[in-house]
């Protein structure tokens, strides 16, 4: 089985708020969904805060399955190069 989970953040404390990250996750995994892929998609829309947690416990539940051929994690939004060896997103 292949799996998507597509994340998009348009609000950070902090960062200018982006007005097409969510849709842009949602629009991946409307294209993931076509090519046969299984989708989850995380986005902070209408004010609902993206968990990491969640994102964690998804990948895990997929992981433990034991079916997954692949796996992509799509991801939307700002990022942060702290140094060069250290990215966040």
């Amino acid at each position: 089985m292949k799996h998507v989970i597509s994340i998009g953040i348009n609000n950070v404390s902090g960062l200018i708020p982006l007005n097409a990250a969510a849709s842009g996750a949602k629009e991946f995994a409307d294209w993931a969904t076509s090519q046969g892929y299984k989708t989850t998609v995380f986005t902070d829309e209408g004010n609902i805060p993206v968990s990491q947690a969640a994102i964690f416990a998804t990948i895990m539940n997929i992981i433990n399955d034991k079916n997954c051929e692949k796996l992509v994690i799509f991801f939307s939004g700002h990022g942060i190069l702290k140094s060069p060896s250290q990215e966040i997103w």
